[in-house]
């Protein structure tokens, strides 16, 4: 019986790549959002999920678990990297990565001097992890961990501006000089909107699955970058198209935002 199961199951396989092909369920080659099926790295992309699904139902799950699927009791997650072994849906530290520096396979990357730079290696941090295992990615603490490199801008725009004769007074010189920060930021958050929904991973059938985390940093160079990328994300992409990431998650903490008393 065991036999005519597997049987059974080489001929669903068979009969879903016949799918693949011919387009002829959009389900399947539509399964991610963030998945283009048709394309040719997206169809073998497809065949490799499709087999890897296969060999995990009926050679790594008991007869038990594997009817308990088939009769929809339970359902296993991305369950064509079961084989793989690979982890799923992190978080990553954004902060410290920045900070110390890290290694995409091809050479090290320092820390960035500028949100510009930092938003920069931000998308290739999530691309790099997207090609090392399977699910989503997320930064936590997007506002906190990138708050300093809002600071090192303003720093640069400030020390430019004292460089210029001026009858401005120091005060009206720190604001310019947030003034150039803001646009900065923007034009980076912008760039990282673009990045997130045209950045190809896995061999170039898929952006990566990426979100961020904010609300809770009540710096002026946090409210500032938070700003700026739901300022981007209502812009759109290049034609006013609506953004699919990064998923923007809003965080809620108590003496912050939760209560009417709170002070934010």
């Amino acid at each position: 019986m065991t036999t005519g199961f597997k049987e059974q199951g080489l001929l669903q396989l068979t009969e879903t790549f016949h799918d693949i092909v011919g387009y002829g369920n959009h389900d399947i080659m539509q399964e991610n959002a963030n998945v283009d099926g048709r394309s040719p790295m997206g169809q073998m992309s497809r065949f490799a999920s499709e087999s890897s699904r296969h060999y995990a139902l009926h050679y790594l799950m008991s007869p038990e678990i594997k009817k308990a699927v088939d009769d929809n009791f339970i359902y296993p997650h991305d369950l064509d990297y079961m084989p793989s072994g690979t982890t799923t849906c992190c978080q990553i530290p954004l902060g410290r990565l920045l900070k110390e520096g890290f290694h995409t396979g091809h050479g090290s990357l320092r820390e960035p001097k500028d949100i510009m730079s930092a938003l920069s290696l931000a998308s290739i941090i999530f691309q790099s992890n997207q090609n090392m295992q399977h699910g989503g990615q997320s930064f936590p603490m997007f506002d906190y961990d990138l708050a300093p490199y809002v600071r090192k801008t303003y720093e640069k725009h400030l020390a430019k501006i004292k460089q210029y004769p001026t009858t401005l007074t120091e005060e009206e010189i720190r604001e310019r000089a947030w003034e150039e920060t803001d646009n900065t930021t923007y034009q980076a958050c912008e760039a990282f909107i673009h990045n997130a929904n045209s950045m190809h991973s896995r061999g170039g059938g898929q952006v990566p699955f990426v979100s961020i985390n904010y609300g809770t940093d009540t710096s002026r160079e946090g409210r500032l970058l938070i700003k700026n990328i739901l300022k981007a994300t209502k812009a759109g992409l290049g034609k006013g198209e609506t953004p699919i990431f990064p998923i923007q998650i809003f965080k809620m903490k108590e003496g912050v935002n939760v209560d009417q008393t709170d002070p934010n």
